[in-house]
């Protein structure tokens, strides 16, 4: 699936499995930006993740971070600030459930 990649150019643990939704446009003929086809890729890329979540068995705490995770492009401290938790945590939350997803995805 090519619609999954890094995003934001922040640091990645070693070994993290990066679930960005790319925000580069892809252009269609004549240079005009593919809006419809960068949805499309977008949702499914959002789709795949949560089909995987959803086989890794992701704890509450961490399912409450992934949402807010692909919708804000990883923005930590605005996860942090919507939930009420310190951004120490909702890193960890994060490496938590991509490291769950990682290998459900390997099954």
């Amino acid at each position: 699936m090519d619609s999954v990649g890094s995003v934001g150019g922040g640091r990645r643990a070693p070994g993290s499995v990066e679930l960005a939704i790319q925000s580069r446009p892809v252009f269609g003929e004549a240079g005009v930006p593919d809006i419809v086809g960068d949805f499309e890729r977008q949702e499914a890329a959002r789709q795949a993740i949560t089909e995987l979540a959803a086989q890794a068995g992701l704890s509450e705490r961490e399912q409450r971070v992934l949402e807010p995770d692909i919708l804000t492009d990883y923005d930590t401290k605005a996860i942090a600030r919507e939930l009420v938790r310190s951004p120490r945590t909702v890193r960890v939350l994060r490496k938590r459930y991509r490291d769950k997803i990682s290998k459900a995805k390997k099954t």
